[in-house]
């Protein structure tokens, strides 16, 4: 927020949802560097599923003249910022919730479903036209 305040930057608020719930931490290895480390992880076909993005409408502070020192100026920004972000990750979560191809086998399934019902209703409508040529 400060940043931001200072430069007179606005900032884009933004969310994703849909990596964090593909993959199971199995464990950290440390790569020797400060105390860092990187993560293993697994997933499986059937957890492979759509990732969600959201960007909010930008929050400004040019309104604050880079008086980035100001405690109440930054908490107001990070206020602000804090609430888009979380509304995004709510809205991201509905429209998973309520996605019928959310996970990648389903997206098959639905697209093997109406390959077969287009070609046995192509078979129906055949024989039908058969029928009444008989």
């Amino acid at each position: 927020a400060r940043c931001a305040i200072k430069h007179g930057y606005p900032i884009l608020p933004c969310a994703c949802v849909g990596t964090e719930d593909m993959f199971e931490s199995v464990c950290d290895v440390p790569v020797g560097y400060k105390g860092l480390v990187v993560p293993i992880s697994k997933t499986s076909p059937f957890k492979v599923q759509k990732v969600y993005f959201w960007f909010g409408t930008p929050i400004e502070t040019k309104q604050y003249k880079g008086e980035y020192t100001c405690d109440e100026y930054a908490k107001e920004v990070r206020d602000k910022t804090k609430i888009a972000i979380e509304t995004g990750i709510k809205e991201l979560k509905e429209k998973q919730a309520n996605d019928p191809e959310r996970y990648t086998v389903d997206q098959y399934k639905s697209q093997i479903r109406r390959k077969f019902s287009s070609s046995v209703s192509a078979a129906v409508s055949d024989d039908e036209h058969c029928l009444k040529e008989d």
